[in-house]
């Protein structure tokens, strides 16, 4: 299974579809008359803008998130990897482990922690259906997801 990075997908494909969708509509209106023409050109000028500005806060702005290379389970149908949120001097910070399928497209939060409460190394796979998370410092959420069963235990 490879893992896909669906809400890049999205994004991208979003902030293309606004910059085409302006530009057309621009374009398009660019012989009519006035009274149709500047309307559509006030809409598709504010979703161009809109495009724009989501594309500079994407390229921009770095991500808050970072990931861990995928742990994949024995049959390599599911894959779990541990995210760290910190949003630096804006706050919160903490640990979650997601586990995937269906190459990315399905992905629920198994366990959610404290900051670097959990490292790649202490994800395992025991079988099929049953990952390990090793954990240290407190713990706020350890569920199982897509017929796995998880198991957190405190190191």
């Amino acid at each position: 299974m490879v893992l896909i990075e669906w809400w890049l997908v999205r994004l991208s494909c979003m902030i293309v579809l606004m910059l085409t969708t302006g530009a057309c509509g621009i374009w398009l209106v660019r012989t009519k008359r006035w009274p149709i023409r500047l309307p559509v050109r006030l809409l598709s000028s504010l979703l161009v803008l809109a495009g724009v500005v989501g594309a500079v806060f994407f390229l921009g702005f770095p991500n808050p998130n970072s990931y861990s290379v995928p742990v994949y389970s024995p049959n390599g149908k599911m894959a779990a990897r541990v995210c760290e949120y910190n949003a630096s001097g804006f706050g919160a910070a903490d640990s979650s482990v997601e586990l995937f399928t269906a190459h990315g497209f399905k992905s629920r939060l198994v366990f959610f922690g404290e900051y670097r409460s959990v490292e790649i190394e202490n994800v395992r796979w025991t079988s099929d259906s049953e990952l390990e998370v090793a954990y240290h410092g407190t713990v706020y959420n350890c569920t199982g997801a897509f017929d796995v069963k998880v198991r957190c235990t405190h190191h």
